[in-house]
């Protein structure tokens, strides 16, 4: 049998044989393809779980570490223990009262904001019953009276300072900086030389003030 006869005979046979072949590795190409396009597809996917799983871990972390961060506040008159106490910046008047002891006998527990919260070198001045005190001690309520007692510009420390209406611990160190630079003050008005404190400023606290 020559070849032209072999291929006449076995003709059929050998294009199924082809076209099968042919097929077959049509099927593994694709699913190969598929196979690899789906592995591609979950380590994406794995990796943006992962991805968001850090942020939102890192987010937590910084959340912890902002609503723990520590704060120190003054605690004076009429609590049983006195004194500076470490907090939390979440944390409010009443829970540094229950650290101090809690309040005396002779607490004017109607002048006490409770509520309020706490900021770092806050003073959070306890008053007596009829006793009375500046309208922004951190515990009072705004409506009360001023005290009649004046401040000394050249002598007041940090926390007598922050009895004055609208001083806070940042604008009692200005103060008590220019105080310290430029020596004492020569009259009330010159607290206008202080940054941050203006002449319609100077002229609210004046009737607290003394050089």
């Amino acid at each position: 049998m020559d070849f032209e006869e072999f291929w006449l005979a076995k003709k059929r046979w050998i294009i199924s044989g082809v076209v099968i072949i042919s097929l077959m590795i049509l099927c593994l190409f694709l699913i190969f393809h598929l196979s690899s396009k789906q592995e591609i597809e979950d380590n994406d996917f794995l990796r943006s779980i992962k991805n968001s799983s850090t942020d939102k871990q890192k987010k937590g972390t910084a959340e912890t570490s902002s609503s723990s961060s520590k704060i120190y506040v003054d605690v004076k008159g009429a609590v049983y223990k006195p004194g500076m106490y470490c907090l939390t910046n979440d944390k409010r008047v009443n829970d540094v009262i229950k650290m101090a002891g809690g309040l005396t006998e002779q607490a004017d527990a109607k002048q006490v904001n409770y509520a309020l919260k706490l900021v770092d070198q806050m003073l959070v001045y306890i008053p007596q019953i009829d006793e009375v005190v500046a309208s922004n001690i951190s515990t009072t309520n705004s409506s009360n009276p001023k005290t009649d007692k004046k401040i000394n510009l050249n002598t007041a420390t940090l926390e007598e300072l922050q009895t004055l209406t609208g001083i806070g611990a940042k604008k009692a160190q200005k103060i008590i900086d220019y105080r310290e630079a430029n020596g004492l003050f020569a009259k009330v008005d010159d607290l206008q030389n202080v940054n941050g404190f203006g002449a319609k400023t100077v002229e609210k606290l004046k009737d607290n003030l003394t050089v």
